[in-house]
């Protein structure tokens, strides 16, 4: 059984390997080929340290079991900048991914120095940092699949999918192994080999892997969402040189003018869908149109688009309430207005609005 399972990692540990140094070669001067290649340590060393060259030797386990423990946390910052369009992680998530690396890290010392530990320690130093593991797994397989309808890259949808499934089910099968061991201790020494559990999670990790840089080397695009500039919109437009173009030439006129005419993205709520069905097209083929004539990941940038550019105008030329403002453009509330507004110009509208006054004033 332990040579299954030194198998089973070795082949892991090496398609792991190779990922790594694949996105640190190809793409380390970029955030996301950065992430990926932490990804990678953290994954291999959550395999290298099971190894029982590693077990027998307390320092190196450590130190090793140290990138093992932020494997949750680097799922989750992974997720946050593939699948969402805001670039600046929130408070609460950095709290959360520093106190279960901390909290872990003194929990493991506690235990090779103490083998009895108070129900306090247990619960601080275990339980709490197993709660905090599950929480950053789930929320990272919730951006990827709370925007997959959005999503205007095809490809990226099926990574969406690939994610979840995949990604999301060795990490959770982690946390179901560990819950065991520390909570049911008989069942897991009675009816599961550990060599047996490691080498086959080895085994689904080498899977997984090996599937995930299929689908990265079929793309042709980037797949991580960049922050859209501002600029008419006739700037952005990209016409295909193909037989599709004179289609999608009509197809982005009617779009124009249900947006800048009708001004329909003022309907909070707009989904890609009611869209669709106002051009009468299937969604498929708007968002090929969007993502490849109009240059937009997903349909919140491009909503948000036209929304953000009325707003600068009624900041700039009115003086209309900010709450006001926000309901008017389309958004359901100040809160999602703010946030969308300081992620593209990295302000508020209040801030926006003062900074623009002495500059009309001037002018």
């Amino acid at each position: 059984m332990i040579y299954f399972h030194i198998f089973s990692a070795a082949l892991a540990i090496a398609i792991t390997f190779f990922m790594g140094t694949y996105f640190f070669v190809h793409a380390r001067k970029s955030l996301s080929g950065l992430l990926i290649v932490f990804f990678s340590v953290c994954l291999v060393s959550y395999l290298v340290v099971k190894i029982p060259l590693f077990l027998n030797n307390p320092v190196s386990s450590y130190i090793v079991g140290r990138f093992a423990t932020a494997m949750p946390s680097a799922l989750w910052v992974l997720s946050f900048h593939l699948f969402t369009d805001s670039r600046r992680i929130p408070t609460a998530a950095w709290i959360i991914i520093i106190s279960h690396w901390s909290l872990r890290s003194v929990g493991v010392l506690l235990v090779e120095s103490s083998s009895d530990l108070s129900s306090f320690e247990i619960l601080v130093f275990y339980a709490l940092p197993q709660f905090f593991m599950l929480a950053l797994t789930m929320h990272a397989i919730y951006m990827a699949f709370c925007g997959y309808q959005d999503d205007l890259m095809e490809k990226r949808r099926r990574i969406r999918v690939y994610f979840v499934v995949s990604l999301g089910t060795l990490l959770v099968q982690i946390l179901l192994v560990g819950i065991t061991r520390a909570f049911f201790p008989d069942i897991y020494s009675n009816y599961l080999n550990p060599a047996v559990l490691e080498g086959i999670f080895a085994l689904i990790l080498f899977a997984t892997v090996f599937g995930f840089l299929l689908m990265i080397f079929d793309l042709d695009v980037d797949i991580f969402a960049l922050p859209v500039t501002p600029g008419p919109m006739k700037e952005r437009i990209e016409y295909k040189k193909d037989r599709e173009e004179k289609v999608a030439q009509y197809t982005i006129d009617n779009i124009v003018k249900l947006m800048e005419v009708e001004h329909l993205y003022r309907e909070p709520g707009l989904s890609i869908g009611a869209l669709a069905m106002r051009l009468a097209i299937k969604e498929y083929q708007l968002r090929r149109i969007i993502n490849g004539h109009l240059k937009f990941r997903n349909f919140g940038q491009f909503v948000n688009y036209y929304r953000l550019n009325e707003a600068r105008e009624k900041l700039t030329y009115s003086d209309m309430p900010i709450a006001t403002l926000a309901m008017e453009v389309g958004y359901v509330s100040l809160s999602s207005f703010h946030k969308a507004f300081k992620d593209f110009h990295g302000m508020t509208p209040r801030e926006f609005r003062m900074k623009r006054l002495p500059e009309l004033a001037t002018s």
